[in-house]
């Protein structure tokens, strides 16, 4: 465990070292919101002008739910586990963007991202693919910030799509 640990704070710091263009800083403070309702809006908007009109709101409440149920759930695994943030266990972590010091594992954008991915790749595949970058874009996002380590971002991701994939797909089924 001690080895796995190490290697996951090595690699944060490789990804978080990377900072300092100011381009590619931007990029990551706007990439990172779209692990937020603000991504979910936006998927949500390009799902309804590209769905046929009478698909539009076919059980996407359900799916809505789902998605929510996923983002309650990461705030009670965040409860149980209690880890800290990145710049609480490593000195040299740099921090861009606000300086968070709730619990970081598992990475609530990476949840929402991922159970966003899952659920538009069931109900309209082209859209998901097309999120797939963006939704692995939010992870990177997270570490190269500086809020969160690589198993907060890899748990939060599998979390969110193989917990919402299998129930999404079997809502939007009936």
């Amino acid at each position: 465990m001690t080895v796995l640990l190490a290697l996951d704070h090595r690699l944060f710091l490789v990804i978080n070292h990377l900072q300092g263009g100011p381009i590619f800083d931007a990029l990551c403070l706007w990439g990172t919101e779209l692990g937020t309702i603000v991504g979910t809006a936006l998927a949500l908007i390009l799902y309804f002008l590209r769905a046929p009109r009478p698909l539009r709101f076919r059980r996407l409440g359900l799916l809505a739910s789902i998605v929510a149920f996923a983002g309650l759930m990461n705030t009670v695994i965040k409860q149980m586990v209690q880890r800290e943030r990145p710049p609480l266990v490593l000195p040299e972590t740099l921090v861009l963007g606000p300086r968070l010091t709730l619990f970081s594992f598992p990475s609530g954008h990476c949840v929402m991202s991922f159970s966003l991915l899952a659920v538009l790749l069931v109900i309209d595949k082209p859209l998901g693919i097309a999120w797939l970058p963006i939704a692995f874009f939010v992870g990177f996002s997270r570490m190269y910030l500086g809020v969160h380590f690589p198993s907060d971002v890899l748990f939060g991701a599998a979390f969110g799509f193989f917990g919402v994939y299998p129930l999404a797909k079997r809502v939007w089924a009936r």
